[in-house]
């Protein structure tokens, strides 16, 4: 950025090595942003206070554009204490935009998470509810025995089998 003097370039670098789930990646835009306003000298510009201001109008203006891919917080630590709330409205309306946009995304997946739960749930106590004889002629689809008073199991398509029918079905 100092040496090259190409913003764009900068931020084009930023684009492409931008990813919000990796950690080296995610920060790539606040360290371009610390590059603007904490450079590592001066570079041989033409006033310190002219320097600055340029910086501080260039840090805005990336702060605008990418509100969504600097942690906020951090990027106000950095900003001088000179800037003026109207310098940086512009990033604070698309950081509140951007997180009334997440808390409604994520409201409507609660609730169609609690709808899926609801219709899970009722379809568990409909296959619960389903009721079934059994007689003394009732055999086993396993080892053909009679079920009797044996513990057994029903599989979803009605067949019964003995318990321990099931458990060896199961173990194979």
């Amino acid at each position: 950025v100092h040496t090259l003097k190409d913003i764009r370039l900068a931020e084009e670098y930023c684009a492409i090595n931008y990813e919000k789930e990796k950690k080296g990646c995610k920060d790539v835009y606040f360290l371009l942003l610390k590059l603007f306003l904490k450079p590592p000298d001066n570079h041989g510009e033409e006033t310190v206070a002219a320097a600055d201001s340029r910086r501080t109008n260039t840090a805005l203006k990336l702060l605008e554009d990418h509100a969504n891919k600097i942690d906020t917080a951090k990027a106000l630590e950095l900003l001088p204490a000179t800037t003026k709330l109207r310098e940086i409205l512009a990033f604070l309306e698309s950081v509140m935009e951007n997180q009334a946009v997440r808390r409604r995304s994520n409201q409507i997946l609660k609730s169609m998470l609690y709808a899926e739960n609801l219709q899970v749930t009722e379809h568990l106590i409909h296959k619960q509810s389903v009721k079934i004889s059994v007689t003394e002629d009732d055999l086993c689809r396993s080892c053909k025995k009679r079920i009797g008073q044996s513990v057994f199991c029903r599989y979803p398509n009605g067949h019964l089998v003995h318990y321990s029918c099931f458990t060896k079905d199961a173990n194979k």
